[in-house]
């Protein structure tokens, strides 16, 4: 629908269509994104902390994803520290 919207102007109906289909879409990858991470929470809790491969790789996947590496301050991207 995004592309007929490129090609011609919708009707409003047309645009309440889809957002009403961005919508829905956002909840099931939402609903999808939980359902893997209680389903690794559950992995965690059955292979525990005893230092495995998987231990290790999670935890290593959990550090990169909370890494900042820029950040936005007054409308400037800065990726370096300077001090």
């Amino acid at each position: 629908m995004e592309e007929e919207a490129l090609r011609r102007v919708l009707r409003e109906d047309e645009w309440r269509r889809m957002d009403a289909l961005r919508s829905q879409l956002w909840l099931w990858m939402s609903r999808k994104e939980r359902y893997w991470r209680q389903l690794s929470r559950c992995r965690i809790i059955s292979e525990g902390d005893r230092n495995t491969k998987y231990f290790d790789l999670t935890a290593t996947m959990r550090r990169q994803r909370n890494w900042i590496d820029k950040l936005m301050l007054n409308g400037e991207e800065v990726s370096d520290v300077q001090l």
